[in-house]
């Protein structure tokens, strides 16, 4: 299973964690003022491959769900 869905929606991604890792990674590396949109955090797209990276070198996995 994975830890968090990832997906593209263009100028927004959705980045959903879906295990206790994945939620205590948001905690430690995201703000919290971070903007949740239906349960995911939504991120700038310029900031996602750094956010991306830094999930998969802690170890955790990512699915790639297809955008719209």
């Amino acid at each position: 299973m994975s830890d968090f869905n990832f997906s593209d929606h263009g100028t927004i991604c959705l980045l959903s964690p879906l295990s206790r890792a994945a939620r205590r990674w948001v905690h430690r590396h995201l703000p919290n003022d971070a903007q949740v949109y239906g349960g995911a955090i939504a991120i700038s797209h310029r900031y996602a491959d750094e956010i991306v990276s830094g999930i998969i070198n802690d170890g955790l996995e990512i699915n790639n769900v297809h955008g719209n």
